[in-house]
């Protein structure tokens, strides 16, 4: 994480969708031909080739085909499922850019393409996971919560919806959205198996949501 982004979204991706069968008809390396893609977002489409479930659940990572300028050089590459916002990126780096256009403004991202990208696909597996957990928990739960956790060095996601904070565990991705006016954090907790929510299962917290074991499974 500390030294290539890429190289994180990459082994994730390898490692959380081991067990997705890869479809022989799903757009692949061949399909990026010479096409001027950033380094990170061409990485991704390596990393997702065959598994369109890699591209998102709850929001989406476009196909190459409908990555097209717009009339200020600004690259729109992922949407939100509602349409209420696209993220754009500013070719002409390796690492560009990017900034989040929901319609009205254009606030600029805090970070570059590569932290996005990983941001993206870190917060898709958390609230589009087949099995996992969702609820709003206060101040106290959530530093219960993530005192089991490890600290994903990402700055905060700036378009909607997206993770304040982003968290890892053993077969675990938490994704922790912005203090709501009282205080209370919307948190999403997803897994590729059941037994892994076995842990968080034993803190306790007040779950909306949590396909984990019961405490004596």
């Amino acid at each position: 994480m500390g030294t290539d982004q890429v190289a994180a979204l990459r082994d994730f991706v390898a490692g959380w969708y081991a067990d997705i069968p890869v479809h022989p008809t799903e757009p692949g390396d061949a399909d990026l031909g010479g096409t001027a893609i950033p380094p990170p977002l061409r990485e991704f489409y390596r990393a997702a080739a065959g598994r369109a479930v890699v591209h998102g659940v709850q929001n989406c990572i476009r196909p190459v085909s409908r990555l097209i300028p717009d009339a200020g050089c600004w690259v729109s590459f992922a949407d939100e499922n509602q349409g209420a916002f696209t993220l754009r990126y500013r070719p002409g780096s390796v690492d560009p850019p990017v900034r989040c256009d929901d319609g009205v403004t254009m606030r600029d991202e805090a970070q570059p393409l590569s932290g996005v990208l990983l941001q993206f696909v870190l917060s898709e597996a958390a609230v589009g996971a087949r099995v996992g957990g969702s609820g709003w928990l206060g101040p106290a739960a959530l530093r219960q919560l993530t005192s089991t956790l490890l600290p994903v060095p990402l700055a905060p996601a700036g378009w909607r919806g997206g993770p304040d904070s982003l968290h890892a565990g053993p077969g675990l991705v938490v994704a922790v959205a912005a203090a709501d006016s009282d205080g209370d954090h919307h948190v999403f907790v997803g897994a590729r198996h059941r037994s892994a929510l076995g842990l968080l299962r034993r803190l306790d917290l007040p779950w909306e949501e949590f396909d984990g074991p019961a405490p004596t499974e």
